[in-house]
């Protein structure tokens, strides 16, 4: 088990869970934290209380700090400011195309590397490792286009040589032809969902850091990395 509070980041958004750590935390009180897209400013929904360890997305980030009064008052300013970007924005269809395109987009959060052994088990080993998992959510976005959509992702050994086992695995994003290592299609509807794609190199691995990034054909969702003894 571990102590979670649960954090949303908007009055109807999903509740996020984050470890409390030493901080004297409530149900009603605000908090800084640290999210795929920076530091952001969240309100407690959930007061601390303790969660199956199956049940978190890991890893499970700390809370940074209960939200000073310059920190209220720093997210008002942003809420104001953002609110008079979007209203000039809205004054042309063009401007407003342009804020809905750039809204459309899918964006990720919380993207895991693993490497896995033979028995389907969690391992830091090259030795051992058979396949690399890497999962990550697709946040939610009432106005992103929903059916199928594919993540791709492009690994890169120790080295720094992108890893594939087919030369063929080319595709093209914002006019540049890229080559990825391994993806995976979704039934994407506009809520959140998880997804996990395998890799299992030819060439086995070798001691040392893993660079993953993941995209889509709408750009990069975020990177992460994996270190093996």
């Amino acid at each position: 088990m571990a102590k979670v509070i649960g954090v949303r980041f908007r009055n109807a958004g999903k509740v996020y869970y984050f470890a409390p750590g030493k901080l004297r935390i409530r149900q009603g009180d605000h908090v800084v934290v640290e999210t795929a897209r920076g530091i952001e400013y969240g309100y407690v929904v959930l007061g601390v209380k303790d969660v199956e360890e199956s049940k978190i997305i890991q890893p499970l980030k700390p809370v940074m700090r209960v939200a000073t009064p310059e920190d209220d008052e720093k997210a008002r300013n942003e809420a104001k400011e953002s609110n008079k970007k979007i209203q000039e924005l809205t004054k042309t269809a063009d401007e407003y195309a342009k804020l809905d395109e750039k809204g459309s987009t899918v964006k990720g959060r919380s993207i895991s590397v693993i490497a896995i052994n033979k028995s389907n088990k969690l391992t830091d080993r090259s030795s051992r490792a058979v396949k690399m998992k890497t999962c990550l959510y697709l946040v939610e976005n009432d106005i992103a286009k929903r059916g199928p959509m594919r993540v791709y992702i492009r690994v890169k050994d120790p080295d720094g040589i992108l890893m594939t086992n087919n030369a063929t695995n080319i595709v093209e994003v914002g006019g540049e032809q890229i080559v990825y290592t391994e993806s995976r299609e979704v039934d994407y509807q506009g809520e959140e969902v998880e997804v996990c794609i395998y890799f299992a190199p030819e060439q086995g691995f070798a001691k040392g850091l893993y660079n993953v990034e993941v995209f889509t054909l709408g750009g990069e969702i975020g990177r992460s990395e994996l270190l093996l003894k």
